[in-house]
């Protein structure tokens, strides 16, 4: 299920190939089914365009169609690497690209195992170039996103001989790769990390989600890796005890930034009779509280996860015919749910069908309080101050790049500082694009640059507990 532009969602149907438009309520407007093969990923482009991927004759396929589901082109890429399979798709919102995450084997390098693989199309359907990352493993692509900068977000499975781990890179947009990072536990065999749900956060960085193991290797765990802009990173590893010396499996995970700067994270929840859980944790992934939802008779998977301007969230929800929208308070409390909707199929065609709803149910809901234990924070080196200037939350987010002016941008000599929020004691430091520092000055907001070579920077102003960034271009 994904949001619609205009309000309203779009949901993939469980057997991949029907397509549902529901208004804000959920009420069905209208249902029909796209004459493919398996459908893996939905994206609605900015015009409002619809982008489909998925896999035919073990070849990627990529569909365009305008927001009623009219075909505008079909296409199916021989020309990348053989056997590949589209897992997740993208439109880049300046240069309006199409980019693909997938799975194919390298034949190139004579191996047969699965590498993850980027394809980068026009916005016409023209292949550009398709690139494999991997080595001498096995890697599977998992999830795709655009960076709050315009750059790309991917993760992928790596496995190895000693296990597997979840691996985060962030790309620029001709597939180079600017940082990487892996996340994983280690598990009484080797690392133990599957990613779940990609999440770009406010600071050009991401969250990941993983699934792993407990510490004491006698269940599952979550794992929250959470990356700035720059590759620095912080993981935390949250336990849903069963009382029992083991832990409750939390899978199908979905993540989205609060408006807090924290994250809520949902799932499936193996807990007898129990549904989904969604766990609240703020900016410093504190846990703040932690929900057990069970629904009768409805138990799908979460499809769609999002807050709400008055701080609470939708919980989508999907199973084989069902498609319902959980509402809760902003702690996590339910409140409502819409329609369940149970849909039957009129053949109007070869490839057509028209789905009308027959019937409705009611579910049932519980929700509990469920603890959740902080096991550990496995590294250190997360920079918060990428997150809030305040010690209090805001109730929005705080863009950090609307606090100061640079200029002249583009610039050739020097460059002026222009501080939104004034502070005695003023310390400069510039890095280029993969974070390096290159250059510092202390309470001088007029800069020489002429040192620099030419390309993006970015300025970080701090002092008296305050921190701000800018971007510049130096030509």
């Amino acid at each position: 299920m994904i949001p619609a532009i205009g309000g309203g969602y779009y949901s993939l149907g469980d057997d991949s190939t029907e397509i549902t438009r529901l208004d804000s309520n959920l009420n069905f407007i209208w249902q029909k089914e796209i004459n493919s093969d398996r459908i893996t990923s939905l994206f609605q482009c900015t015009n409002g365009d619809l982008l489909f991927t998925g896999w035919t004759n073990n070849n990627v396929f990529v569909i365009r169609t305008d927001s009623a589901l009219n075909i505008q082109w079909s296409n199916q890429y021989q020309n990348s690497p053989n056997s590949s399979l589209g897992e997740r798709i993208i439109e880049h919102s300046q240069s309006k690209s199409i980019y693909v995450l997938g799975t194919a084997p390298d034949y190139y390098l004579t191996h047969t195992k699965p590498f993850a693989l980027l394809m980068k199309l026009n916005s016409e359907g023209n292949f550009i170039w398709a690139k494999l990352k991997g080595d001498n493993y096995t890697s599977n692509g998992v999830d795709l996103a655009e960076s709050t900068d315009n750059q790309l977000l991917m993760t992928d499975m790596q496995y190895s001989l000693n296990g597997y781990y979840a691996n985060i890179d962030k790309l620029d947009t001709n597939g180079i790769n600017i940082w990487n990072t892996m996340a994983a536990s280690t598990g009484m065999f080797g690392p133990v990390g599957e990613p779940d749900d990609l999440c770009p956060t406010y600071n050009d960085g991401c969250a990941a989600i993983v699934q792993t193991m407990n510490l004491a290797h006698t269940g599952s765990a979550v794992l929250c890796h959470v990356i700035d802009g720059f590759g620095n990173y912080d993981d935390v590893l949250y336990e849903l005890p069963d009382g029992n010396g083991g832990t409750w499996n939390f899978f199908n995970m979905l993540e989205v930034q609060t408006s807090d700067s924290g994250f809520a994270l949902s799932g499936n929840l193996d807990m007898p009779g129990y549904s989904y859980a969604m766990i609240k944790v703020n900016k410093l992934l504190h846990v703040q509280w932690c929900k057990a939802y069970r629904s009768n008779p409805f138990n799908g998977y979460p499809s769609f996860l999002e807050q709400k301007q008055d701080g609470g969230f939708f919980i989508g929800t999907n199973d084989q015919q069902n498609t319902l929208l959980l509402k809760t308070d902003a702690v996590g409390s339910v409140n409502c749910y819409d329609t369940v909707l149970t849909v039957n199929e009129t053949s109007l065609g070869s490839g057509t069908g028209f789905f009308f709803p027959s019937f409705t149910i009611s579910p049932v809901f519980t929700t509990v309080a469920y603890p959740v234990v902080v096991t550990s924070s496995l590294t250190s080196s997360w920079d918060t101050v990428c997150y809030d200037l305040q010690s209090a939350l805001p109730e929005k987010p705080i863009d950090k790049f609307s606090l100061l002016s640079l200029y002249p941008n583009p610039t050739s000599d020097f460059l002026q500082i222009h501080l939104k929020l004034k502070s005695s004691d003023e310390s400069i430091r510039i890095y280029d694009v993969v974070g390096n520092l290159v250059l510092t000055s202390e309470n001088n907001l007029t800069i020489d640059v002429r040192s620099l070579e030419n390309g993006l920077y970015v300025v970080e102003v701090s002092g008296n507990e305050m921190k701000v960034f800018g971007k510049f271009l130096k030509q």
